[in-house]
């Protein structure tokens, strides 16, 4: 090693040997401080380092054990759920199984009610054989009907009627069927054989009945048209709670023969209306003392005769979805003058079909006609 001075160049080691040797031990001195410094950093950095990644290992070890703690509840909670949803289904299904066993039990007994009800009608042969050219329409609401029509032949007279129960359904034919029994007994029983008294008696004796069942005075009865035809002479009877008669004949409202009254009206060309008594067949206050009416008309030979229910009439459909009505119905048999029996059915029923088209049927249906 050399310094400069004054222009020259001095070797320590010459002028000064402790100098130089000094000098060596500082410059030798200062690498083996700063390992040994730099290693004992090292050190603790390393140490601090493995501390921190133990610490490390440790959160996540946690962080892992929390997580299968977590999904150990979350798996639990879900078998819990499915095994809750498992017994609510079970419990719908079972439920749902005895409401289908209930259903069932009652579409049975309600058929079963049809086939009761479709028993006490009149049969066709008897129908054929009383009234001769005729036709029945009859179409119940529901399965059961409110609606019912009834006949009995007695010598050359024949009793027939089409009844309109109050409600329609269930209730409805209980009520009929209780009509009807009394109907056989009044007629067919007592032998009353005047359509007035015939229906003063069905009055009178279904307020009874139903008194006695349910122990106090009930709006529950009856609008009905009943009429008594003698074939031997052509003459026809008739009384009415509600529903009219409707008897077409050629030219009869235009001919001067018949003059319209209160209870007269004459249509179109050939329809002639009776116009019920507004009274039902059941309670009425006021009205409890007031007998029911006969009209008697002379039939000719071709002459039609209709009675009818409201159901008809009542039934809602067309562009506006209003009811059929009185009117649109006499002017439809107004043209039935001279049309055959099976003819005037059918026209009646496509009729009915087209106006109601996909509306719900409004109420029960029941008609019938017949040709002289």
């Amino acid at each position: 090693m050399s310094l400069t001075h004054n222009g020259g160049n001095v070797s320590i080691s010459d002028k000064n040997p402790l100098l130089f040797v000094a000098v060596m031990v500082w410059a030798f001195s200062i690498p083996t401080s700063m390992s040994v410094y730099l290693a004992s950093d090292f050190a603790r950095t390393n140490k601090t380092l493995a501390l921190q990644l133990i610490h490390v290992k440790q959160l996540a070890e946690q962080n892992i054990e929390k997580e299968r703690e977590k999904q150990q509840i979350i798996e639990g909670q879900k078998v819990m759920l499915e095994q809750q949803v498992k017994e609510k289904t079970a419990e719908i299904q079972q439920k749902s199984d005895q409401l289908e066993e209930k259903n069932k039990e009652i579409t049975d007994s309600i058929s079963y009610a049809r086939r009761i009800q479709t028993a006490i009608l009149p049969p066709d042969e008897m129908l054929a054989d009383a009234l001769g050219d005729y036709f029945v329409i009859y179409k119940p609401k529901d399965v059961v009907s409110g609606d019912f029509y009834w006949s009995y032949q007695n010598g050359d007279s024949t009793v027939f009627a089409v009844a309109d129960c109050t409600g329609h359904g269930v209730p409805g034919a209980f009520m009929s069927m209780i009509g009807n029994s009394i109907l056989n007994e009044v007629v067919q029983d007592r032998k009353v054989l005047d359509a007035d008294l015939i229906l003063n008696e069905l009055r009178s004796t279904l307020i009874s009945t139903l008194q006695k069942s349910s122990g106090q005075t009930t709006r529950d009865g009856m609008d009905i048209a009943l009429c008594v035809w003698n074939r031997k002479n052509n003459t026809l009877q008739y009384a009415g709670a509600n529903n009219s008669l409707y008897w077409i004949s050629e030219n009869v409202a235009k001919d001067g023969s018949i003059k319209e009254s209160a209870k007269i009206r004459l249509y179109n060309n050939h329809l002639l209306e009776i116009v019920a008594d507004k009274q039902p067949i059941g309670y009425q206050e006021g009205k409890m003392d007031v007998p029911f009416t006969k009209h008697i008309i002379q039939l000719r030979k071709g002459d039609n005769i209709y009675i009818t229910s409201d159901g008809y009439i009542d039934q809602f459909g067309g562009d506006k979805n209003k009811k059929f009505t009185s009117k649109r119905f006499r002017d439809l048999l107004d043209t039935f003058v001279h049309q055959p029996i099976e003819l005037q059915k059918h026209i009646l029923e496509q009729t009915i079909e087209e106006w109601k088209k996909y509306e719900t049927q409004t109420d029960d249906i029941c008609v019938i006609g017949i040709r002289v």
